[in-house]
């Protein structure tokens, strides 16, 4: 119908669904202050009150799993490092309690980390993104024990960046040269396996893909 709601105001980063598309899950921040003081906040799609489930102002970009899990970037160590906090993935329940750490990522001083991008409908597949300066690639992580895969390693800046996940999570869909990649020549939508491998190139001089469910 065209029909527009509103949720909430702010400074927002990342919006997930809930499994039955009555809820979302957003990182919301009250201002633009780098880094950011962020929480994870949880409200009806339909609009009505809203329940933050982080109160640590570090908590955001959620990814509302199929089985009901959530996963979602801490900002650590900003004090510790030079340009700014490092992105580790935790876990935790719908109504925010059983709070996890999954993955302890070594992060550069000029990137950011891993940032949730989909996970497949059995919720035993994770597809993140490790970002920063110049920087844009697939990793998958086990959502049980952490373990990372780097889908392009080496090669950062024009290696594949990944935008969806299959629903059976065994392959990941995305692009080819998005960073230093020497123009439309080498872009290209590719799709790579969740287990790694050659890329297949779908679409030759293609850009950013988003995929529907």
């Amino acid at each position: 119908t065209g029909k527009a709601t509103r949720i909430a105001t702010g400074y927002f980063n990342a919006v997930s669904f809930s499994p039955d598309n009555k809820e979302v899950v957003f990182g919301l921040a009250s201002g633009e202050r780098y880094p950011q003081k962020t929480n994870i906040i949880r409200g009806p799609v339909a609009g009505g009150p809203t329940s933050p489930l982080t109160h640590d102002g570090i908590s955001g970009w959620p990814l509302w799993g199929p089985q009901g899990q959530i996963v979602f970037v801490k900002q650590l160590n900003a004090k510790q490092r030079k340009y700014g906090p490092k992105n580790d993935l935790f876990l935790m329940n719908a109504n925010g309690k059983g709070v996890k750490r999954l993955t302890h990522t070594k992060v550069d001083q000029l990137t950011a980390g891993l940032f949730p991008t989909a996970w497949s409908a059995s919720g035993n597949q994770l597809l993140t993104e490790y970002g920063g300066q110049d920087t844009s690639y697939a990793v998958t992580v086990n959502p049980k024990t952490g373990k990372e895969k780097n889908l392009s390693p080496g090669n950062s800046e024009t290696g594949f960046a990944g935008v969806a996940l299959g629903s059976d999570g065994k392959t990941v869909y995305g692009y080819l040269g998005g960073f230093e990649g020497g123009g439309g020549s080498q872009l290209k939508i590719a799709s790579v396996p969740y287990a790694g491998g050659k890329p297949k190139v779908l679409v030759s001089g293609g850009f950013s893909p988003s995929w529907g469910g």
